[in-house]
């Protein structure tokens, strides 16, 4: 009997174990059909008031927290970038692909706008049509809706111009101050990467001390008025070098020097480098790797861009303004001083030499004897010299207190700091000696 009763009630428990499910069931697919009845049926947002946009306290309020925000004639326009799925439904998806929204209001960006069409280069994004890769869609912290402040938004692609790796004693400023918009557009421009100018346009409108010695001068370096201009020399973002240069300044130098170059005005330059390499015996200057020494990187009142004045001709009569560029290392008693001990070591005994070649009325240029750049011959001199369409050979000898020349100026002169040579120096015998100049010390060997 026990047992029939213990049956019975398991029965019933699981009888109504399966009406409870099925209730729950039906209970939840009801619930569903008056949800979806309730969703289609077209309301108001809650508490949307006429004219209120849909970001408001209730609703999507985070779009409002910024200080620049997407608008339109001060007003958001929601409904312009986003459309409803349906019409009766509260979901929405963006209007169109990003960039053919965006243009929608910012016509200028539109691919058959004169301004777009005016560009011969366009930033990546921009040529993708991926504008929200630098804005933010409805609103920033940051003027033009930009994800970050104007340079710190470049950064994010171009992080090796904008933060480039140590050592860089050379950052342009604009690129410290992270003002990336100073030299280059954002969108589109008819300069190669993206500059608002050419370069040297670019670079003038800042560094106007340049600017204003250009206009004085006569003689352009042509590196600045080729190719990519003030970029062929200099970069624009960071350096390892001084002056923002590309190279050490020799380097840099020697790097278009390699070959002959013609000038704008027609005249050929030699290849310098190849004539280095050719010649052990070199300038001070080049030894330095300092060109910029004798000549002017932008622009000089001078040919051949020389630093200061230095006569074309092979004769012309002594003057400090005339040979000022020598005379900017060289001090001038090394030829004003007749009679010297210790001024220059191109005298036979007291006599100077150098005195004796200029100090004329047909006075004979520092060119004449002396090549500019390097040399053979030790204190750089020529072994020709260029006299009309002949190669004028020089002849010159050291020996151990002097030298020989023989040109066709003259037959073959000698000279001694020691004991001086008096062959051909009959009309200047008073001169050999200086009682009044004390004597330098004797000359001791090594050995």
């Amino acid at each position: 009997m026990n047992f029939s009763l213990y049956m019975t009630y398991r029965r019933g428990r699981a009888v109504s174990k399966r009406i409870g499910f099925y209730g729950f069931v039906c209970t939840g697919f009801v619930g569903l059909l008056l949800l979806g009845k309730l969703q289609a049926a077209p309301r108001a947002p809650l508490g949307l008031k006429s004219g209120q946009s849909c970001a408001n306290a209730q609703c999507h309020n985070a779009q409002t927290s910024f200080r620049h925000l997407h608008t339109k004639g001060k007003k958001e326009l929601c409904i312009h970038c986003h459309k409803p799925v349906k019409p009766t439904r509260h979901r929405f998806r963006p209007a169109d692909k990003t960039q053919r929204v965006c243009i929608g209001c910012h016509k200028k960006y539109s691919q058959t706008h004169p301004v777009r069409k005016s560009w011969r280069f366009e930033h990546g994004p921009v040529a993708a049509g991926d504008c929200l890769s630098c804005h933010q869609p409805h609103g920033s912290n940051h003027r033009n809706l930009l994800r970050k402040k104007a340079g710190q938004s470049c950064s994010i692609c171009h992080s090796d111009l904008s933060h480039p790796k140590p050592p860089h004693p050379g950052l342009h400023k604009p690129v410290k101050q992270g003002k990336c918009l100073t030299c280059h557009v954002s969108h589109g421009s008819k300069t190669r990467h993206l500059l608002r100018a050419n370069p040297i346009e670019s670079c003038l409108k800042c560094h106007k001390k340049v600017r204003e010695k250009l206009a004085k001068t006569r003689a352009h370096h042509g590196a600045m008025e080729r190719g990519q201009r003030c970029l062929n020399c200099h970069t624009g973002h960071a350096a390892l070098h001084k002056y923002m240069l590309r190279r050490p300044d020799s380097k840099l130098c020697l790097g278009c020097h390699n070959k002959a170059v013609v000038t704008f005005g027609k005249k050929r330059l030699i290849n310098i480098a190849h004539y280095l390499k050719t010649h052990k015996v070199h300038h001070k200057p080049i030894t330095k790797g300092k060109c910029t020494a004798c000549h002017k990187a932008h622009g000089s009142l001078h040919r051949k861009l020389l630093a200061e004045n230095l006569p074309r001709t092979l004769y012309s009569k002594f003057s400090k303004t005339q040979y000022a560029l020598c005379f900017s290392c060289h001090k001038p008693e090394l030829v004003t001083t007749k009679q010297t001990y210790r001024a220059t070591k191109f005298r036979n005994g007291a006599l100077n030499l150098h005195y004796l070649h200029t100090m004329q009325k047909k006075g004979h240029s520092c060119r004449f004897c002396h090549d500019v750049h390097a040399s053979h011959k030790p204190h750089l001199i020529r072994e020709t010299v260029r006299f009309g369409r002949w190669d004028l050979p020089v002849g010159f000898k050291k020996m151990p207190h002097g030298g020989t020349c023989q040109t066709a100026c003259h037959h073959t002169r000698k000279y001694n700091r020691s004991k001086p040579a008096l062959k051909g120096y009959s009309s200047y015998k008073k001169l050999l000696v200086a009682p009044k100049i004390a004597r330098p010390p004797p000359h001791r060997s090594k050995e």
